[in-house]
């Protein structure tokens, strides 16, 4: 990659940084069954608004900026059945590692934009009294994001998507809610990574380089001022 802009803890979140690996068991019709959930349209929450409730860890050295939350915390978070069902598949080494829309769905759920029950979201702890579902599936949050807050403010698609510099171009100074989404679930094992973006900094890495089957599109929402 030739940018002389890139600093060595950008290259390192962007390209080096690898993904916690499945994220769910694998679904060959996985399209189709999103294509039948619906969501009612919301407002993108604020920056402070979102940072406030998303399972995280201070980054120190870097104030302001946070460190990814590890699994076993945010299942914790979360609690039974879907707590109990990430430890009997295998914890950190089960299906279920790999825990980053786990996190984006706690986050909005607390929020108030409340994760649906389908076929797809697992349920875990009542909140008073009230049932709580959270997804899996990185595309499965990248789905939601497209029909709750309609086009993302950003997108880099196909063979861009797989340029390290417009890659790097692309993420630099932006904030928002990060979606990048591989090309082949089968092939990569896992179907992309949602998280938090603060200027360019993501808590658990782009996860945008050396991707088995490459990228997609990497999708940004920008908060809402």
């Amino acid at each position: 990659m030739q940018n002389p802009d890139t600093t060595w803890e950008q290259f390192q979140n962007w390209f080096i940084t690898k993904s916690e690996g499945q994220d769910g068991e694998y679904i060959d019709n996985l399209d189709d069954i999103q294509n039948t959930i619906q969501y009612q349209p919301k407002q993108m929450p604020t920056y402070s608004q979102f940072v406030s409730v998303f399972p995280k860890l201070p980054y120190p050295g870097y104030a302001g900026y946070f460190k990814q939350m590890p699994a076993k915390d945010v299942y914790e978070l979360v609690g039974d059945p879907l707590k109990s069902l990430y430890i009997s598949k295998g914890g950190d080494n089960g299906i279920y590692r790999n825990a980053c829309t786990v996190r984006w769905s706690f986050a909005l759920n607390a929020l108030g934009i409340l994760i649906p029950q389908n076929s797809l979201s697992l349920r875990g702890a009542d909140i008073n009294g009230q049932p709580r579902y959270y997804y899996i599936r990185a595309v499965t949050a990248g789905d939601a994001m497209q029909k709750i807050f309609g086009n993302p403010t950003h997108k880099l698609e196909g063979a861009d998507a797989n340029n390290p510099n417009k890659v790097a171009a692309f993420l630099k100074g932006k904030t928002g809610i990060y979606v990048i989404v591989n090309n082949d679930a089968s092939q990569a094992n896992y179907t992309g990574h949602v998280d938090l973006i603060q200027n360019g900094h993501i808590p658990g890495g782009a996860n945008a380089y050396g991707v088995p089957g490459g990228i997609k599109s990497i999708r940004i929402w920008e908060f809402k001022p």
